[in-house]
């Protein structure tokens, strides 16, 4: 490829997707920890919202959000693969279910450590009022 010439990269957002797996590996190797397929379909099938982003039907960003209420919905699970981040990638993904939890008087969700910074530049702002509750019991 010359200097003149330039790769250029098409995104497709799109709020079908079917393979779990490659999601459960997106998850994994964005840092959030490991996921299993089955469970992440189940989420995903539980969102109201939910979204992908595609580079040649692969995924590289996904994000979904929870609310059935007007008082509040909760923004889950944004990730983007590392070499994919800074693209604009997650940003859009965060717009797009911002977007669709409009009528909502509040948008939660709890940031990976060392992210704030993102959703801070993207209007959330620390809280301090949440508490957590351990669900159900973690397999051995």
């Amino acid at each position: 490829m010359s200097l003149t010439q330039k790769r250029v990269t098409t995104v497709r957002f799109t709020t079908r997707f079917s393979d779990f797996a490659a999601l459960a590996a997106l998850y994994r190797e964005a840092g959030l920890g490991e996921r299993d397929a089955a469970l992440t379909q189940v989420a995903f099938a539980a969102s109201e919202f939910k979204v992908f982003a595609l580079v040649q039907g692969q995924v590289v960003g996904a994000g979904r959000a929870v609310g059935p209420g007007l008082e509040a919905a909760m923004i889950c699970d944004l990730a983007v693969l590392p070499h994919w981040q800074g693209r604009r990638i997650g940003s859009t993904l965060l717009l797009w279910l911002k977007q669709r939890l409009a009528r909502h008087q509040r948008i939660l969700l709890y940031p990976e450590p060392g992210r704030e910074s993102f959703y801070h530049r993207h209007g959330f702002r620390p809280s301090g009022h949440a508490m957590v509750a351990q669900g159900a019991e973690a397999p051995p």
